[in-house]
């Protein structure tokens, strides 16, 4: 999937993988609050480019109407 190295990347830094796949399925408005929460708040180095293709990585993998969390698999493990 096209964002996930880039989630890896920026996300892991502070969660793990495991941490983002346990959370709730969030809708698009609520994946962009937090990964701008994560940059804006607690000072994540994502860069601005990259904000979009992470929020669309976590809304196509774990947005609403997507397999709850017990059911998700890592995208490494595909």
């Amino acid at each position: 999937m096209k964002g996930f190295p880039v989630a890896e990347a920026y996300c892991v830094l502070c969660h793990s993988a495991d941490y983002i796949r346990s959370q709730p399925p969030l809708s698009r408005a609520a994946w962009e609050a937090d990964v701008l929460k994560m940059k804006k708040t607690f000072g994540a180095p994502i860069p601005d480019d990259q904000l979009e293709l992470i929020v669309d990585y976590l809304v196509n993998t774990y947005g609403a109407g997507k397999l709850p969390p017990s059911t998700r698999s890592s995208p490494a493990a595909k």
